[in-house]
């Protein structure tokens, strides 16, 4: 095996990053064990760094066991947008680009032009992705065809 010659500044340097390698990996390995002795209900509620264990038994301190699944997330506020491109796509009738739905759009929320046709095509995205609009892609071009449900 071939042999790396360091200067004494790179060896110092390895010497640190590997000192804290080790400092994270025995922390870790800490952390684990406590885990494991209070799955095991045998030892008492692991102590916090630089404080003393306060002896609670692990029966007292471990929670109840969460349904198995997704986390539940806080449901995310989309605003009038969706509600108004509903209305606009049913009220034309027919299939609507991108294109043609901006200017109703910007008519109706006053700002910033790319920032409005960007916060139209993510909801039209995530709408169609939700099936609650249709969306149907136009032969030889990028751009979708949008449609109400």
């Amino acid at each position: 095996m071939a042999q790396i010659k360091l200067t004494d500044a790179e060896a110092a340097e390895l010497k640190v990053f590997y000192q804290k390698e080790l400092t994270k990996l025995s922390e870790r390995a800490d952390e684990i064990k406590a885990l494991m002795a209070r799955l095991s209900g045998t030892d008492t509620a692991p102590a916090k760094k630089g404080t003393k264990a306060k002896g609670v038994p692990a029966e007292k301190v471990a929670k109840a066991p969460k349904a198995a699944g997704k986390k539940s997330r806080k449901p995310r506020k989309t605003g009038p947008w969706p509600e108004f491109i509903v209305k606009t796509l049913t009220s034309n009738g027919s299939t609507m680009t991108l294109k043609e739905l901006l200017p109703i759009v910007q008519a109706e929320f006053k700002g910033d032009a790319a920032k409005t046709e960007n916060n139209l095509r993510g909801h039209l995205v995530r709408m169609a992705k939700r099936n609650e609009i249709k969306s149907k892609k136009i032969k030889g071009s990028r751009e979708l065809m949008y449609s109400a449900k």
